[in-house]
């Protein structure tokens, strides 16, 4: 009986963790698409506006509080180098890029700080909200 009763005590303690490691895997998963739809959605908006200085474009944005384990919070704070590419030069750091954005409502706002002096401050723009 007593090891009836260990078998029965093992089994359950696998169940318990192959669903604790299954809940895990989910949530890590739906993280991730969230993060790479924010990141995406970010960086499209932004790199329409670089354009317009002849900066080079992002392929990536750094969330900085966003996380695969423990989610992506409403409000997305980031932050990324800028660079340009000439042909005397090849390319060189140009700048900054920093902001929020927030997920539920589609806003972003952002500042732009290039190496020459030039900023533009507060540069706002409705996006498509990330669920």
């Amino acid at each position: 009986m007593n090891s009836r009763l260990n078998l029965v005590c093992k089994v359950l303690l696998v169940a318990i963790g192959l669903g604790v490691c299954l809940g895990i895997a989910l949530r890590w998963r739906a993280n991730s698409r969230r993060i790479h739809q924010t990141e995406q959605t970010i960086r499209e908006a932004i790199n329409q506006r670089l354009l317009r200085h002849k900066v080079d474009p992002l392929s990536i944005v750094a969330l900085t509080e966003a996380s695969r384990l423990l989610g992506v919070p409403e409000l997305v704070k980031f932050e990324q180098p800028l660079f340009q590419t000439t042909e005397t030069a090849g390319r060189r750091p140009y700048g900054i890029v920093s902001g929020r954005f927030n997920r539920k409502t589609g806003e972003i706002e952002f500042d732009l700080e290039f190496s020459d002096g030039r900023r533009e401050r507060g540069v706002r723009a409705q996006l498509t909200p990330v669920p």
